[in-house]
């Protein structure tokens, strides 16, 4: 049997990474998908990700699209974007 969890995190100041959970979560699967409002690219990756242009690390995610991780802690999971409000939503599936 499997359990979902869902959330959601949007970039309260740009250039600031934002972490997806604040706690440690041992996810299964993960889908994180770009909000379909954001108006830029939302950049995926760990506490050094970054949105500046020029300075891009993590992966990038267009608005819409889907990024999935296999069996991953959620709390080492940030965002961020080069315009605060921008976000994601995500589901976790794990065993039970």
């Amino acid at each position: 049997m499997n359990a979902i969890k869902s959330g959601r995190a949007e970039v309260a100041e740009a250039g600031e990474p934002m972490q997806l959970w604040p706690e440690a979560m041992e996810a299964h699967d993960v889908d994180i998908v770009a909000l379909n409002t954001n108006m830029s690219r939302v950049w995926i990756g760990d506490n050094n990700v970054r949105a500046e242009v020029g300075n891009e690390t993590g992966m990038p995610l267009e608005p819409g699209h889907v990024y999935h991780l296999d069996r991953v802690d959620m709390s080492t999971i940030y965002i961020d974007s080069a315009t605060a409000g921008e976000g994601v939503t995500w589901n976790v599936v794990n065993d039970v």
